[in-house]
């Protein structure tokens, strides 16, 4: 715009007259010559006639041209006024339009700046849930492991009590008394692996003796022998005999009592197992038992109540 305004000032210049050249000196003469024969009615006339030719004479003939010039009016400045007026006009209704176009794009920035504070809080909502959300889902899943954790490890316990080695105590055979061929009232208990792996280091520790019939409940058995017998392996579903014998020889008379239990007092064996299952876990079977002999002969035996416990 400022370049068009520049380019039209030059122009209006380029197009503004010069000033005539002065005319000969023969024209000077030719003026003067002719004011005496101006034709003047009246006295007045005649004075001012008298000043008059004084002054043109003093006046250049090129003067008069430039007056004439000089009191025409620029139009040219009249019309660079008003295109710069025209000019003016057109920036102020730019500015304007530029103005109230910036107005409504700052009210849409305002607007998009609310709606983008509403979506931040909207979205520090969600992400607080999520957060929370995500901390139930991490305790959820803490009790999940620990849960699992606890499953396996029963799961372990029970599979390894399903698989190891189970030894209990059953009764045996026995035999009484018979001085003559050097005999002692003994029993024969047998030790059998009821479960469904071996059971590896077998021993025991066995002992028999005859007591009062029947025993109290808080009845103190003598102690066990310091010494392991066996240290063997016993496989599944497999038996072993265990033999306990009574210490010393009992009076003859007494011997049928023993047998069928109506003298007071009777045969006991009793005795602790202790073994190994195939995961290294060492176990114990206690046993206690009373041996008796029916009429026909045949031996019975009864497990004395709270005396047989196994782990």
């Amino acid at each position: 715009m400022r370049l068009f305004l520049v380019c039209t000032v030059v122009a209006c210049l380029s197009s503004q007259p010069g000033t005539r050249a002065n005319p000969p000196q023969n024209q000077e003469s030719q003026v003067t010559q002719q004011q005496p024969t101006t034709n003047l009615n009246g006295i007045d006339h005649l004075v001012l006639s008298g000043f008059m030719p004084s002054q043109q004479a003093n006046q250049k003939p090129g003067d008069s041209h430039r007056d004439s010039n000089d009191s025409r009016p620029n139009w040219w400045m009249v019309v660079l006024t008003a295109i710069y007026c025209v000019v003016v006009a057109a920036q102020l209704i730019v500015l304007g339009v530029q103005a109230r176009r910036l107005g409504d794009t700052v009210a849409k920035m305002d607007e998009i700046a609310r709606c983008q504070g509403t979506d931040m809080h909207s979205y520090i909502e969600q992400a607080t849930r999520s957060a929370s959300a995500m901390e139930k889902v991490a305790e959820a899943m803490t009790l999940t492991a620990q849960t699992n954790r606890q499953i396996s490890e029963l799961t372990r316990e029970r599979w390894s009590q399903q698989m190891r080695a189970y030894i209990t105590v059953l009764i045996g055979n026995a035999s009484y008394q018979e001085r003559e061929k050097n005999t002692r009232f003994s029993a024969l208990p047998r030790m059998k692996n009821c479960g469904v792996t071996p059971a590896y280091n077998v021993s025991y520790r066995i002992k028999a003796a005859i007591l009062q019939h029947p025993v109290a409940d808080d009845f103190e058995f003598p102690s066990l022998p310091k010494d392991q017998l066996g240290g063997c392996f016993l496989g599944q579903q497999q038996e072993m005999i265990m033999l306990g014998m009574v210490d010393d020889f009992v009076a003859d008379q007494d011997i049928v009592g023993i047998k069928h239990l109506t003298s007071g007092r009777g045969l006991y064996v009793w005795g602790k197992v202790t073994y190994n299952d195939i995961f290294a876990e060492t176990h114990q079977t206690s046993f206690c038992q009373e041996i008796l002999w029916l009429p026909d002969g045949n031996v019975f035996g009864i497990y004395i109540a709270g005396r047989n416990q196994a782990d």
